[in-house]
């Protein structure tokens, strides 16, 4: 089955994803490995805090919008031996903060900066 994914706040087609959350854990495991890739950059740490899961492993897909401000997050969680899919709206283009090393630049400064339109 094939669908095509939607923006959460305009309901546009036009996406492209641009940072990836894994959380990995075992079942009802306090801790756990997260890991983020964003930019050609990976960030792993122990903080399980934005795991859509609350037993188990998760994963966390962000696109942005070619046509509003809309960040949408697409979510995998599991429960119970079920897998559930979870769409919504993060935040937006101009509140996101997705580069470690320079923390103040937005997901259309990136994004920018990724299509070559400005070079830091």
């Amino acid at each position: 089955m094939e669908e095509e994914l939607k923006c959460s706040g305009c309901g546009e087609p036009n996406l492209h994803h641009d940072r990836i959350e894994i959380f990995d854990r075992g079942e009802d495991a306090v801790d756990g490995l997260h890991v983020t890739v964003t930019y050609r950059q990976v960030k792993t740490d122990r903080n399980l805090s934005g795991n859509p899961s609350s037993r188990r492993d998760g994963l966390k897909v962000y696109f942005w919008c070619e046509h509003c401000e809309a960040i949408t997050v697409l979510s995998i969680s599991q429960h119970k031996g079920t897998t559930y899919l979870t769409q919504a709206v993060k935040e937006t283009k101009q509140s996101i903060i997705v580069n470690d090393s320079n923390p103040l630049e937005t997901i259309e400064e990136i994004i920018n900066r990724c299509k070559g339109l400005s070079r830091k």
